[in-house]
Parts: structure tokens; sequence; C-alpha cells
């Protein structure tokens, strides 16, 4: 297997972790550690997914200004700082604000991941199939796994490991650098 890809794929896993993790623990978060009610945990989590659906709606322009390598390590230090606010917060808005944050920084690694595997190879589709697969294993395995260390630690402490795959998202950026990105970067230098 191409190696590039298999960085590819660990940058799409540490991606869809987060964002498989936000399904299922963020409005519980919100309701047991942050105090909110059930409403407010459900419209918080809405703002969320409502700021996903902003970033990717918006997020071809700042790939196209940014490259995709810029835009996913900028996207994993977006997520870093929301999921810090969000664990560090010391009262509701703040902790609504930081799944705000969250929300805007993971909304771009699926698609911006997706892309760059296009140009991974002289097989597109496989390589397109490949990330894809993990991404969506990631959505299926980011849950169970933080429930299973939340039942260890607590699920505010669980949920740090959402900033740890951010990070990873920072550290493995550079492999969404394709073929096209290099011409796109050296127009727009």
């Amino acid at each position: 297997m191409n190696p590039s890809l298999v960085l590819l794929g660990a940058l799409m896993l540490c991606g869809t972790l987060g964002e498989g993790a936000a399904a299922d623990w963020l409005a519980l978060y919100l309701v047991d550690e942050a105090q909110m009610s059930q409403g407010l945990a459900a419209a918080g989590f809405t703002c969320f997914t409502v700021m996903m659906l902003i970033g990717r709606a918006l997020g071809t322009n700042v790939v196209e200004r940014l490259g995709r390598v810029r835009t996913i390590r900028a996207a994993g230090v977006v997520i870093v700082a929301g999921v810090s606010l969000l664990l560090l917060a010391s009262n509701a808005p703040l902790a609504v604000m930081g799944a705000v944050v969250w929300g805007l920084g993971i909304s771009l690694v699926f698609p911006t991941a997706v892309s760059a595997a296009g140009e991974v190879g002289d097989r597109p589709e496989s390589a397109i199939a490949y990330v894809s697969t993990v991404g969506y294993g990631g959505f299926l395995l980011g849950p169970p796994l933080v429930g299973f260390i939340a039942e260890g630690i607590g699920l505010a402490n669980a949920l740090w490991l959402i900033a740890a795959w951010g990070s990873g998202i920072v550290l493995l950026a550079g492999s969404a650098r394709g073929s096209r990105e290099s011409v796109t970067t050296l127009n727009h230098a």
C-alpha cells in the first residue's frame, strides 16, 4: 500500500473519530458535566452540526485560498481550541461556543481528505474508497472508544482524546498534499 495513502487514512481517522464522538457524547457532556438542561444541550449539539454545515458549505473557498495542507492544519488547531474551550468552560454559553468552534474545525477534515485521496497513486477510485472506508470506521469506532475510556476516567477526561486527535490532524496535514496542491500553491504564491 502507498505510504502516502496510509498517512492520509490516519489523518481521516483522527477527524472521524472526533466527529463520531461528538454525535454520541457532546449532548451528554453538556447535560452531565456542563449542567445544561436537556433542551439546551440538544441546542448545543445542533449548533455544532450547523457549524459543520456552514464550514462544509464555505470550505471550498477556504481550501482554494489556503490550500489543503494549511486548511487541514488550521482545522486541527481549531478542533483543539474548540474542545479545550468546551472542556474548560466555566459556564454553559462558553461550553456551547467550544462546541461551535469544534464543529467548524472538524467540518473540513473528511471532505478535504477525500479530495486529497483522489490524487494519490494511479487509481484514484481505490484511494478514495480506502480513505472513505477508514473514515467511516472512525465514525463507528469513536463513540464506543470514548465511552469505554470514560468508564474508567470520566467523560470530561475521555473527551480530551478529541483534542489529541485534533493534534494528530495538525501533524498529519502534510499527507493531504497532492499533485494539484503543489500547482495551486505555486499559482497563488
